[in-house]
């Protein structure tokens, strides 16, 4: 899709209907586990994605993880890069959340599918895939501290993350090749 690099239109605020944080995360797994293209609607939406391996839901607490994506601009250059990042906090310390965590650390690409609190959906790492750039296994101290794992993963990518046309009764149908585990 050809970046227009000067606004066309208005843009107004809606009614107050946002709220903050992440229902779900769901992560690009198996063998052959990529994304090999997608397609936008005119407004920059995902309508199908086309890859392979499986879509696999990460469960997390609410208030636990969040996203954001900063942009860099260097006008020496005339570049920019937006980075998207993904923070989760996984409660539980036992053998499958440990393996779960060596698993993505160790991942070179990573597809996420993020589930807002207001049930949009955002692909992150479209064209890149993210990484892991730091994670914790932690016991906690405290009784209330957290016993399980934070991880963050960050991307590069050329254009910003996408929100994807679907809601949950149709997410799994934009996939070709790809399995929805939800």
């Amino acid at each position: 899709m050809a970046i227009n690099c000067y606004i066309s239109s208005d843009l107004l605020l809606d009614c107050k209907s946002a709220i903050g944080g992440l229902r779900s995360v769901h992560i690009l797994g198996d063998s052959g586990n990529t994304i090999t293209d997608y397609s936008t609607n005119v407004d920059g939406e995902i309508t199908s994605i086309t890859g392979t391996g499986t879509m696999y839901k990460v469960e997390i607490t609410r208030g636990s993880s969040s996203y954001e994506e900063p942009v860099a601009v260097n006008d020496a250059t005339n570049s920019l890069s937006f980075a998207p990042s993904l923070s989760l906090q996984i409660p539980k310390l036992d053998a499958t959340n440990r393996n779960f965590f060596e698993s993505l650390a160790t991942q070179p690409y990573i597809y996420v599918i993020i589930e807002t609190m207001d049930k949009k959906y955002w692909l992150l790492g479209k064209d890149n895939g993210l990484s892991v750039s730091e994670g914790t296994l932690q016991s906690g101290l405290a009784a209330t501290d957290l016993v399980g794992f934070t991880l963050t993963m960050v991307g590069q990518e050329s254009t910003a993350s996408s929100l994807i046309d679907a809601d949950a009764s149709t997410i799994s149908s934009i996939f070709s090749g790809i399995t929805w585990n939800s």
